[in-house]
């Protein structure tokens, strides 16, 4: 909304004699939403790593869950790695200047809060598209319990 100006930072309304920041006020809000959809994805992850763990005791009896731990461990450092290695792409082919961070061109800063700002947002649907799929839910878990009692 605000990289083709539909709002303007600073844009405010009045509404019975007070002033209200909406550009702020949407910005807050969609701001929010993200992070509420990133505190879910979290959580959701590590729920899916403890969920596995657990089918693989049922159907082998043997606890690994120190070994996924390590292997989650180890994917959020690849995962960490590899957004830096795409952030330094990013900010070469926008045309990002080291050493020029207050004399960007206009059409470099456009391009960096487009990547900025839609980057984080489309990762996320993603994601949140993918856990969409994931089969394992609670009444799959009692039903292996359940055949794993009976064993």
């Amino acid at each position: 909304l605000f990289l083709p100006a539909v709002l303007v930072p600073g844009q405010s309304g009045s509404l019975f004699s007070w002033t209200i920041p909406y550009a702020f006020t949407i910005f807050a809000l969609l701001h929010g939403t993200y992070w509420l959809g990133n505190g879910i994805m979290f959580p959701t992850a590590t729920s899916m790593m403890a969920d596995v763990s657990e089918i693989n005791e049922i159907k082998t009896g043997m606890n690994k869950d120190g070994a996924y731990s390590a292997v989650f461990s180890f994917s959020q450092k690849v995962a960490i790695s590899l957004g830096v290695l795409i952030s330094g792409y990013s900010l070469s082919l926008i045309g990002f200047e080291p050493g020029k961070e207050v004399a960007q061109s206009a059409d470099t800063l456009w391009r960096l809060c487009a990547v900025t700002l839609l980057a984080g947002p489309l990762i996320s649907l993603i994601s949140l598209g993918l856990i969409r799929f994931y089969p394992v839910n609670n009444d799959l878990l009692e039903k292996l319990r359940s055949q794993g009692s009976r064993q």
